[in-house]
């Protein structure tokens, strides 16, 4: 196999699943760990930084960056917004939002109520950035109080970037916070179709992999 992986080659080499098939890449190895999730090792990448985006030449492990990314280079006017548009300050304003301002208190959250070891669990540290966290997201009432979506008056990058935001104060518990125009937003986001679709596609990639679907939030 050469740089793509294709479903004859998968036949050829006897490669069932997606997780067996990218080992055919140059630079790619397999590994188990000590849960038997299947672990991908690409040469000259940190396994430390994730995730890792690959579109030819160009490396990206930055959220924010891969989104705005893909949303120029993919789907110009629909999910980017141009700069020549009233809302392109806007709209990098609110999708670096998502990650630096919305997602990273809530790292802390994690680490701090749920990932770390009985005895460095620091419940006031996790309350700290809940507050910390809320607060920030507030900002967004009153433009979601009349809007649909972030900006552009369409559905952006930007609302991929604040919906994961979103999705994981969900799995935190923090949604229960949301101020009333905020958690509509959510609302609609969630149950948008192809949200659905990608949400059923992760399940499955999970299952057929034998790791478990279920959210890192609900293990100890």
């Amino acid at each position: 196999a050469g740089a793509l992986v294709t479903r004859r080659d998968m036949q050829q080499f006897g490669r069932e699943t997606v997780g067996d098939a990218v080992a055919l890449l140059p630079g790619v190895t397999l590994s188990n760990n000590s849960r038997n999730e299947l672990l991908v090792y690409v040469r000259g990448f940190d396994p430390r930084q994730v995730p890792l985006f690959i579109d030819g030449e160009t490396r990206m492990t930055e959220s924010a960056a891969i989104c705005e990314y893909l949303a120029a280079r993919h789907s110009p006017g629909v999910l980017n917004v141009d700069v020549n548009e009233p809302d392109f300050g806007d709209y990098l304003n609110s999708l670096h939002m998502g990650e630096a301002t919305l997602t990273f208190p809530q790292t802390l959250v994690l680490r701090y109520s749920r990932f770390e070891s009985p005895e460095r669990l620091q419940p006031q540290v996790a309350e700290d950035y809940s507050k910390w966290f809320l607060s920030r997201l507030r900002s967004l009432e009153q433009h979601l109080a009349s809007h649909g979506t972030l900006c552009g008056g369409r559905f952006t990058a930007a609302d991929v970037s604040v919906g994961y935001a979103l999705m994981l104060a969900e799995l935190l518990g923090l949604d229960s916070k949301f101020t009333p125009a905020v958690s509509a937003y959510w609302t609609r986001l969630r149950t948008r179709p192809a949200f659905e679709r990608a949400l059923a596609a992760q399940i499955a990639a999970a299952v057929e992999q034998g790791v478990s679907p279920r959210p890192s939030t609900e293990m100890n």
